[in-house]
Protein backbone atom coordinates (compact mmCIF):
# COMPACT_ATOMS: atom_id res chain seq x y z
CA UNK A 1 0.00 0.00 0.00
CA UNK A 2 2.99 2.13 0.83
CA UNK A 3 4.51 2.24 -2.65
CA UNK A 4 0.71 2.72 -4.60
CA UNK A 5 1.61 6.49 -4.59
CA UNK A 6 5.22 6.53 -5.46
CA UNK A 7 4.03 4.21 -8.48
CA UNK A 8 1.09 6.60 -9.11
CA UNK A 9 4.12 9.54 -9.13
CA UNK A 10 6.62 7.27 -11.28
CA UNK A 11 3.43 6.77 -13.79
CA UNK A 12 2.99 10.24 -13.83
CA UNK A 13 6.69 11.74 -14.58
CA UNK A 14 6.68 8.99 -17.12
CA UNK A 15 3.46 10.48 -18.88
CA UNK A 16 4.87 14.13 -18.60
CA UNK A 17 8.28 13.13 -19.91
CA UNK A 18 6.61 11.23 -23.13
CA UNK A 19 4.68 14.50 -24.33
CA UNK A 20 7.63 16.45 -23.93
CA UNK A 21 9.18 14.68 -26.45
CA UNK A 22 6.27 14.40 -27.91
CA UNK A 23 6.74 17.62 -29.65
CA UNK A 24 8.63 17.87 -32.84
CA UNK A 25 12.06 19.17 -33.21
CA UNK A 26 13.30 22.35 -35.17
CA UNK A 27 14.32 21.76 -39.17
CA UNK A 28 17.55 23.73 -39.97
CA UNK A 29 19.25 23.46 -43.25
CA UNK A 30 21.96 20.89 -43.86
CA UNK A 31 25.03 21.11 -41.97
CA UNK A 32 23.35 23.59 -39.47
CA UNK A 33 22.04 23.52 -36.07
CA UNK A 34 19.75 24.65 -33.64
CA UNK A 35 21.21 27.23 -30.96
CA UNK A 36 19.12 28.34 -27.76
CA UNK A 37 20.35 32.13 -29.10
CA UNK A 38 16.92 31.15 -31.74
CA UNK A 39 18.25 30.20 -34.66
CA UNK A 40 20.03 27.67 -36.88
CA UNK A 41 23.80 28.21 -37.18
CA UNK A 42 26.87 26.50 -38.21
CA UNK A 43 30.42 29.12 -37.90
CA UNK A 44 32.85 29.15 -41.24
CA UNK A 45 36.52 27.23 -41.28
CA UNK A 46 38.98 28.32 -43.32
CA UNK A 47 37.80 25.21 -46.03
CA UNK A 48 34.25 26.92 -46.50
CA UNK A 49 33.86 29.74 -48.82
CA UNK A 50 30.04 29.83 -49.25
CA UNK A 51 27.61 28.91 -46.56
CA UNK A 52 24.85 25.40 -47.11
CA UNK A 53 21.75 26.91 -49.26
CA UNK A 54 18.76 28.41 -46.95
CA UNK A 55 21.55 30.02 -44.71
CA UNK A 56 23.33 33.52 -45.10
CA UNK A 57 26.64 34.70 -43.61
CA UNK A 58 26.40 36.49 -40.34
CA UNK A 59 28.39 37.85 -37.54
CA UNK A 60 25.49 38.74 -34.81
CA UNK A 61 29.03 40.17 -32.41
CA UNK A 62 31.82 42.14 -33.56
CA UNK A 63 34.02 40.13 -31.74
CA UNK A 64 32.45 36.95 -32.66
CA UNK A 65 33.32 34.39 -35.57
CA UNK A 66 31.92 34.70 -38.85
CA UNK A 67 28.84 32.23 -39.19
CA UNK A 68 26.18 30.55 -41.66
CA UNK A 69 22.46 31.58 -40.13
CA UNK A 70 19.29 30.30 -41.35
CA UNK A 71 15.84 30.49 -39.64
CA UNK A 72 14.49 27.13 -38.41
CA UNK A 73 11.42 25.60 -40.10
CA UNK A 74 8.49 23.88 -37.90
CA UNK A 75 4.99 23.07 -38.97
CA UNK A 76 2.04 25.49 -39.31
CA UNK A 77 0.46 26.87 -36.00
CA UNK A 78 3.72 26.32 -34.00
CA UNK A 79 6.98 28.34 -33.60
CA UNK A 80 10.59 27.55 -32.16
CA UNK A 81 11.39 27.67 -28.79
CA UNK A 82 15.23 27.97 -27.16
CA UNK A 83 15.03 24.24 -26.64
CA UNK A 84 14.39 23.63 -30.41
CA UNK A 85 10.71 22.27 -30.36
CA UNK A 86 8.27 23.14 -32.28
CA UNK A 87 5.43 24.59 -29.84
CA UNK A 88 2.04 26.19 -30.14
CA UNK A 89 2.55 30.41 -29.52
CA UNK A 90 1.31 30.98 -26.41
CA UNK A 91 -1.43 33.79 -25.55
CA UNK A 92 -0.49 36.54 -24.24
CA UNK A 93 -1.77 37.72 -21.07
CA UNK A 94 -4.42 39.84 -21.05
CA UNK A 95 -4.64 43.34 -19.02
CA UNK A 96 -6.78 43.88 -16.26
CA UNK A 97 -8.99 47.20 -16.56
Amino acid sequence: MKRLPLAILFTGLLMLAGATTAAERVACPEGLKWTNEGFCKVELDSKMNTCPQRSKMAKPRVTGPLICRANGDCPDGTSPNSDGYCVPPKEPKKKKG
